[in-house]
């Protein structure tokens, strides 16, 4: 959230594009090199993009951009590709975590879209953002405890 505040501050009324993760496949993770620095990658692949951690981290974005908003700085907007990322176009286009020049296309026509329709930011503001509050005590800890190490 710190960020988040700090960033619409600077911004002065500015719009910020805040943009929340998309999906990842950590079953697609695979080893690239056959040696224990290749074993470590894979593992902390693995480790790194399970779902539980992906959807912690998610929230913790949504949550953190709703408490700013309620701190009174209605110039930020979340911006999610989740739906974009998360079909089987989507997977096939991706290691795992990144995703191909064609899913990333259409990643930033939804952000440019944002961006230049006014009327797109007003939907983001009423629609989406208003689906949830700002938690009374959020806990954006919550996402390093799932299980996420260097190796």
């Amino acid at each position: 959230k710190k960020i988040i505040l700090e960033a619409a501050k600077k911004r002065r009324n500015k719009p910020l594009y805040v943009m929340n993760l998309h999906n990842i496949y950590a079953s697609k993770c695979t080893l690239k090199n056959d040696n224990d620095q290749g074993r470590k990658a894979l593992k902390l692949c693995q480790e790194c993009n399970k779902m539980d951690a992906m959807f912690a981290f998610r929230d913790v974005i949504a949550s953190a951009v709703r408490c700013v908003k309620e701190d009174g700085y209605h110039n930020v907007y979340l911006i999610d590709t989740f739906g974009v990322t998360n079909s089987s176009f989507g997977e096939e286009h991706s290691d795992g975590v990144h995703f191909s020049s064609e899913v990333t296309q259409v990643e930033l026509q939804v952000l440019l879209s944002a961006i230049c329709n006014s009327s797109f930011q007003h939907d983001l503001n009423e629609t989406f953002l208003s689906s949830g509050t700002c938690p009374s005590q959020p806990n954006f800890e919550e996402g390093r405890q799932l299980g996420c190490k260097q190796y």
